[in-house]
């Protein structure tokens, strides 16, 4: 099985031309060459600049398309073509469902693909492919469902599949895409740091984590030092101890040689390698999203459940062929040093008209929380116990559906 990592969903670009005085929070801005600056803006500031820059960028699509039976030869994915002048680095989210009438055929798996342009090879590639659910080999190579995916220099996503045995096959691809590295001015990146100032503050009176998604870009004159990758990183704060820290981080694609890290007073860091040459450029597009204003409610994980419970949230399989469930969750007490933190990603798909669990991928703290569907679609949890008085248990969640 492979495993999705990056969880990037829609990144914004902020330009080097912030200003303002923030007083509830403060996202400072670069202001040129290799130095950052100390002016800043509100959130709300930066909200009015991420919803210009999408605004000035093509809506993400979606689409469904077959997926022919013992495919040896590439074919095109019909409506996934890509152009280097208009996108340079491009997220699918897809679910695949293949199955003819013989039984125990059936195969599925939801995954994520990212596709990547080369600015110095003046092509693209896959940069990574992590999908979770059934893996079979096609020409010896293990893939999603047993459908293999590959991209032409000029930006057209192909497959080839392997053979499903049986009469009446049916072949589904349903996906998600998003642009997401775009060619205009982003924060810098530089040559060989270590905890520098991003140019970031997060202040605990606005939210309490932080699910920063970006995309990097970092090269020289020097052939083959381009690398490019997606990525995340989570920030939380403790109120037990007053203090941020970092839960979780994961990329895609190349290694950029970059680690992002969040001072105790909020203030967020990165650290860069050094990549040899002349004329070297570091960029990063970033965008970022909060749980505790999701457009679900927030759900509440009783203590010291031992019996698996309803936790709020049905999918019913007439509707839903796949979901990811990404969610956050805070559990403590009035006893000190009880409080935990996590967020994570459920990745459930339909089986024959029952649900079953591919993947369930945590940052944070332990929680002693355990997940679990029943096959009509209720999502149920059981839990441990925190002592102390005054429990307090709240789950924030997203929930995606590539195919409703």
């Amino acid at each position: 099985m492979g495993r999705i990592e990056s969880r990037v969903t829609q990144p914004y670009q902020v330009v080097s031309t912030l200003t303002g005085t923030g007083t509830n929070g403060t996202m400072t801005k670069w202001t040129g060459g290799s130095t950052l600056g100390d002016s800043s803006v509100t959130e709300a500031q930066l909200a009015a600049l991420v919803a210009a820059a999408a605004a000035a960028v093509p809506a993400a699509s979606s689409g469904s398309t077959t997926i022919a039976n013992n495919q040896s030869s590439s074919a095109d994915v019909t409506g996934l073509t890509y152009f280097s002048g208009r996108e340079q680095q491009v997220i699918i989210e897809y679910d695949i469902r293949r199955v003819t009438d013989t039984g125990g055929s059936e195969l599925r798996a939801i995954g994520q693909l990212d596709l990547v342009y080369s600015r110095q090879d003046g092509t693209w590639y896959i940069g990574n492919n992590e999908w979770s659910g059934d893996t079979v080999a096609v020409s010896g190579v293990d893939s999603p469902a047993g459908v293999r995916f590959s991209v032409t220099s000029g930006g057209q996503l192909q497959y080839t599949s392997s053979s499903v045995a049986g009469a009446n096959y049916v072949g589904d691809l349903d996906w998600y895409y998003r642009r997401t590295f775009l060619t205009s001015p982003t924060l810098p990146i530089l040559n060989t740091q270590t905890a520098a100032n991003f140019g970031i503050s997060l202040d605990v009176r606005n939210h309490r984590t932080y699910l920063f998604e970006f995309e990097i870009f970092r090269q020289t004159d020097t052939a083959l030092s381009e690398a490019a990758a997606s990525g995340y990183v989570i920030f939380a704060y403790n109120s037990d101890t007053g203090l941020w820290a970092t839960l979780g981080q994961g990329w895609a694609g190349d290694d950029p040689g970059v680690v992002f890290s969040i001072t105790t007073a909020g203030v967020v860091q990165y650290t860069s390698s050094t990549i040899a040459g002349s004329n070297y450029q570091g960029i990063c597009a970033f965008g970022y999203r909060t749980f505790d204003d999701s457009s679900s409610a927030a759900l509440t994980v009783a203590n010291n459940t031992a019996v698996a419970t309803d936790i709020g949230l049905s999918l019913s399989p007439s509707t839903y062929r796949g979901a990811i469930i990404e969610w956050e969750m805070r559990r403590k007490t009035a006893t000190g040093g009880s409080e935990v933190r996590s967020t994570g990603v459920l990745i459930y798909c339909t089986r024959a008209g029952s649900w079953e669990s591919l993947s369930d991928y945590r940052d944070g703290d332990v929680m002693g929380v355990t997940f679990s569907m029943t096959t009509l679609g209720a999502l149920q949890f059981t839990s441990t116990n925190i002592a102390g008085a005054s429990y307090e248990g709240t789950m924030n969640y997203y929930l995606r559906s590539i195919n409703v």
